[in-house]
């Protein structure tokens, strides 16, 4: 099955997406945090790979849950072809949850459907969130990948086995990248990333794991918040002392010069 007569795409890209697509090794992991533009960045270069392919490639495109997918990658790619006028929806099967695009056979699925996953064959994968896999199901991807596995991820686990087991291997590039990688973000949006990092404290639950749909874990999304900031209650603490004397300081200073 094939798309209209193939075409040549520009896209407005970054140099993450250069990084990726000068990357020679089997495995690449790409590290960044929030507006990095990683992961519309592997959309943009799969897509590219699905359009120039001279013969038919395999693409799966997969996350912990296939419900958290249609969220993340899966939106992004689906923007990106309505953007640059290559979404058809005669190519699109939403029954098996794939596109065909020239070459291109585009699978997207969870890592929680074990049956399609060991089942399927692929020259190139793209593992989205990471993070939230375990050992078991990279090794399962691995196994069933001819040519490229593309991973991405947000480092806001300290420690983890895809730093001790993936990232230092011969056959791994990491890219790592951040929201000043990103020629397009909004200058406001950018100002307030900038002021998160002059925070004097940021509170991280660990709730990676969770989307905005997970409405029936509501109560551990509360608790990781509580748990967290249990962790961090002598730090909060020291804060609010210190705080406390500069604004007594501040109206001090206010009481001499007669402004208070």
């Amino acid at each position: 099955m094939q798309n209209p007569d193939a075409i040549e795409i520009e896209f407005n890209s970054s140099v993450v997406l250069e990084k990726n697509a000068k990357a020679t090794t089997k495995i690449v992991a790409n590290e960044g945090g929030s507006r990095s533009t990683k992961t519309y960045s592997i959309a943009q270069l799969l897509i590219g790979t699905g359009i120039s392919s001279p013969y038919p490639i395999e693409i799966t495109i997969s996350r912990k849950r296939l419900t958290w997918l249609r969220d993340t990658a899966m939106k992004d790619f689906f923007d990106i072809l309505t953007q640059y006028n290559l979404y058809f929806p005669r190519y699109h099967n939403k029954t098996t949850n794939s596109y065909q695009l020239y070459n291109g056979h585009f699978a997207f699925t969870g890592l929680d459907e074990p049956q399609k996953l060991r089942g399927r064959k692929q020259h190139i994968f793209w593992l989205n969130e990471a993070n939230e896999a375990t050992k078991e199901d990279f090794l399962q991807v691995e196994l069933r990948t001819s040519q490229k596995i593309y991973l991405d991820y947000n480092p806001s686990d300290e420690y983890h086995w895809l730093y001790e087991t993936v990232i230092p291997r011969p056959d791994c590039t990491l890219i790592k990248s951040t929201f000043l990688d990103n020629p397009y973000l909004d200058p406001e949006l950018k100002k307030t990333i900038l002021r998160l990092k002059e925070a004097d404290l940021v509170i991280r639950p660990q709730v990676r794991h969770l989307t905005w749909a997970d409405f029936d874990k509501t109560d551990e999304i509360i608790a990781a918040g509580e748990q967290t900031s249990k962790e961090n209650i002598n730090e909060i603490k020291k804060l609010i002392h210190r705080n406390s004397y500069l604004l007594e300081i501040e109206h001090y200073i206010k009481k001499l010069k007669g402004d208070a």
